[in-house]
């Protein structure tokens, strides 16, 4: 799920991952520095779950819509509004 949730896809391009990698990475530091997560994954899991990450097949992508959301220009009404349109 980390790959339809949290990377922009261009086609089959992969060339944001290291980018991705880094924002998963300080979300998960930054929940347990906080104290108060009640997951018990850590870094070592999230880099363990990303060593298995797979793009989306062909019938996915149809209906998938991803995006950046750590891009501080996302348009969440253009984003639920392609949601909408979605076929399904």
């Amino acid at each position: 799920m980390i790959h339809g949730a949290h990377q922009q896809w261009c086609g089959n391009e992969r060339a944001g991952l290291g980018v991705v990698s880094q924002t998963l990475q300080q979300r998960v530091q930054q929940r347990q520095g906080r104290g108060q997560d009640p997951s018990e994954a850590d870094v070592a899991v999230l880099q363990r779950q990303l060593q298995f990450d797979e793009p989306l097949s062909a019938d996915e992508q149809v209906g998938a819509i991803v995006c950046r959301t750590d891009d501080p220009a996302l348009d969440i009404a253009a984003l639920a509004a392609r949601w909408q349109a979605a076929p399904r």
